[in-house]
């Protein structure tokens, strides 16, 4: 997933665009099936969340081995989700400042049909901080861009990004399509 979201932009993500590629330039959320649709969580090392606001200056930064983040990388599905697949075996980068992951206190869980996995509002702290990246705001626009916050709407810019890192003996091109 990349959106970089800026203030006051209505749009939620595009989902099951094409992969973003860009860190800088895309509006997009995909899940990996589309693309490699025999690939398997084991075959994926880790998941990486980033994201800033301008809204603050805490940013998110880690990466987790837990499998359930694995399989949702490739299936967008957030069934199952629960609260300890997010404070636990996750690895904080030195520029993480903010709350999220390990103070999460609740999950979202199932699917929505105006997103897909990590593009939508999954973890966050009761009525205090969420990661939400065109989450939909009960009126089905896809308008929450929050970082560690709780603005529910879209007036600051933000920058969510997901990637995977590929386990050493995967051939990523054998799965394409």
């Amino acid at each position: 997933m990349g959106v970089n979201h800026g203030a006051n932009d209505a749009r939620g993500a595009s989902i099951d665009a094409e992969l973003p590629l860009s860190t800088e330039q895309s509006y997009a959320s995909s899940r990996l099936q589309p693309y490699m649709p025999d690939f398997t969580a084991s075959e994926i090392e880790a998941v990486r969340f980033y994201c800033d606001t301008t809204y603050h200056d805490s940013i998110i930064h880690f990466y987790t081995t837990n499998e359930y983040q694995r399989q949702a990388a490739i299936d967008g599905n957030l069934n199952g989700n629960n609260e300890d697949y997010w404070v636990t075996n996750n690895v904080l980068y030195s520029d993480h400042t903010a709350r999220l992951p390990n103070a999460t206190t609740y999950i979202f869980v199932g699917s929505h049909p105006n997103s897909v996995g990590f593009a939508r509002s999954f973890l966050f702290i009761t009525g205090g901080a969420h990661y939400a990246a065109g989450a939909d705001s009960g009126n089905g626009a896809g308008t929450r861009f929050e970082c560690d916050d709780f603005v529910n709407n879209d007036d600051y810019a933000t920058t969510h990004q997901v990637w995977v890192s590929f386990a050493d003996h995967v051939n990523v091109t054998a799965h394409s399509p």
